[in-house]
């Protein structure tokens, strides 16, 4: 697990059986990032595990990150911002 300097984010955290892309700790927020290739049925059940431990999850497909990096970000902070755990 490394986390992101002072931002309160992990990246590649273990919740296992499964490795979350990215968790805000504080507010339990997980953020997956999706490429082409993501298998949608594994997904889900990452997403329940994740919900049943409390972690909500948001997926933010690869190609918004590329065209709009500002964009995603602004939606990572809001996110993150108006959580409540």
């Amino acid at each position: 697990m490394a986390e992101a300097e002072g931002t309160g984010f992990r990246k590649q955290h273990a919740l296992e059986p499964y490795i979350l892309d990215f968790l805000h700790e504080a507010t339990r927020q997980c953020f997956e990032v999706d490429g082409q290739d993501h298998d949608e049925d594994h997904d889900a059940r990452r997403d329940a595990f994740a919900a049943s431990k409390g972690i909500r999850t948001a997926r933010i497909p690869a190609r918004d990150i590329l065209k709009d990096p500002n964009a995603v970000a602004e939606y990572v902070l809001t996110l993150t911002r108006s959580s409540t755990v």
